[in-house]
């Protein structure tokens, strides 16, 4: 499939940057957190067909860099962290 979106009149590529911080900036990623939160982000990459370019974590915040390649919009797809199970 193609990095780029074609339609009638125009040709795109849509990169998103997606933070989100904890609670009040409290400090708690590490690395097992970090671990953890990979695994669910690629098991939602394939449900919802996301190419994430990146993942990271700093001490209170996560960064989601990705591009979507479904019609579907980032309300549902951000909808879906808060429905994954968490091991």
């Amino acid at each position: 499939m193609s990095d780029y979106r074609h339609k009638r009149h125009n040709v795109s590529s849509l990169i998103y940057h997606i933070v989100c911080p904890a609670k009040y900036r409290r400090v708690i990623f590490d690395a097992e957190v970090d671990a953890v939160l990979k695994d669910i982000c690629l098991d939602i990459a394939k449900r919802y067909a996301i190419v994430f370019l990146e993942i990271g974590t700093d001490k209170d915040h996560v960064h989601f860099v990705g591009i979507r390649l479904t019609r579907d919009s980032w309300v549902s797809v951000m909808g879906a962290f808060g429905d994954s199970d968490v091991p």
